[in-house]
């Protein structure tokens, strides 16, 4: 999820000579990006990750962790429970990336 104001650039310059590079950005699954949120450089993000509202994010980002600050630091990680909530009355399983079924209380088969 984005929240309004998120920057997303997958490059940048050389420091030196100012030679452009660009490359592949990558956001895992069931992250939360907050609002204001810089994203730059061919990084990834992994999995379950949050990111700060106005955080600026440069390095890569390890599954599960929260970050903060101007450059992102890692500052928890999230010990996620069965089921998280996606929208709504809507959960999903945050390990399996399935929607989780509140009637059989428990995650739905892949298919």
């Amino acid at each position: 999820m984005l929240a309004e104001g998120v920057t997303l650039v997958n490059g940048g310059h050389d420091k030196n000579s100012f030679e452009p590079f660009s490359g592949p950005l990558s956001i895992g699954r069931g992250c939360w990006i907050g609002n204001g949120a810089r994203v730059v450089g061919p990084i990834t993000i992994g999995d379950n990750v949050v990111v700060g509202a106005g955080a600026v994010v440069v390095k890569n980002v390890p599954d599960n962790c929260i970050v903060v600050g101007v450059p992102a630091r890692i500052v928890g990680e999230r010990d996620l429970p069965d089921r998280v909530w996606h929208h709504e009355d809507t959960y999903f399983c945050p390990n399996t990336f399935t929607i989780y079924d509140l009637n059989m209380n428990k995650c739905k088969e892949k298919r």
